[in-house]
């Protein structure tokens, strides 16, 4: 009797998940500077291994490994910073979106990371009340005393002091997205943008919510519903399909 031996398989034992991940862009950007960060260790060590090896050699070459390591260190400081902050963001939009899963238990469908053109949204949550583009945003606090970001007149503002960046606009931006999105796949539910500072004291006027982690669940808990468990159902197996991707492109 022949006895075949088995060819060994190249497929891989699970199967990739076609619904991205919270903060999957973000953690794919902290990859991306990592080798940035580990040149400027290497113009660091470069210049001491230099000077070391070269410690005779004339002046004219301390001037030039003076500026090797103040560059090294520059570069490897500003990757340093640079993955610091994305490292802080993937956490906050991981919390959040956490958080919002929990939204399925009453009907609703929760999408993260969805990459478009020059921006991505960070959660998407299709309830029968209507969309939720959510923007997560990560600040740190103050520790004295009650930290508060407070929105007056579409400015965000800090324990009383205006925020950087324009995280309202981008997310009206995001929501603009979904908008042209939904009516090329035939659909046209409510949307509100909403801005997630997780773990801070918010107050919140104007069209944009901004909102922590529990006030986001609570708020889109008290909305009716304006779309069937079937409707709602049926939206988001169109968003999640990559055939959407195209539709908002075109």
């Amino acid at each position: 009797m022949r006895v075949f031996k088995r060819k060994k398989s190249d497929r891989t034992p699970f199967r990739p998940l076609r619904q991205r991940m919270a903060a999957q862009s973000l953690r794919a950007r902290l990859l991306d500077e990592v080798p940035a960060t580990l040149a400027g260790l290497t113009l660091i060590g470069s210049a001491f291994w230099i000077g070391f090896t070269y410690f005779v050699a004339p002046n004219l070459m301390v001037p030039a490994l003076g500026l090797m390591f103040l560059v090294g260190t520059a570069w490897f400081g500003l990757g340093i910073l640079r993955m610091q902050r994305l490292a802080k963001g993937a956490q906050a939009e991981d919390y959040v979106g956490a958080f919002l899963q929990t939204l399925e238990r009453r009907g609703a469908y929760v999408l993260h990371d969805l990459c478009r053109d020059g921006f991505n949204i960070d959660h998407l949550v299709i309830a029968p009340s209507g969309l939720y583009v959510i923007e997560t945003k990560y600040a740190s606090k103050s520790g004295r005393g009650r930290d508060e970001i407070a929105c007056r007149d579409g400015v965000l503002y800090r324990n009383g002091r205006q925020m950087r960046g324009d995280a309202l606009s981008q997310v009206t931006r995001a929501c603009e997205e979904v908008a042209r999105m939904t009516r090329a796949l035939g659909y046209a539910p409510p949307l509100q943008p909403v801005v997630v500072f997780p773990g801070w004291w918010t107050k919140s006027e104007g069209p944009v919510w901004v909102l922590n982690e529990k006030a986001a669940l609570r708020w889109i808990r008290q909305r009716p519903a304006v779309m069937t468990a079937a409707e709602t159902r049926q939206l988001y197996r169109a968003l999640r399909a990559p055939a959407a991707e195209g539709a908002a492109a075109a």
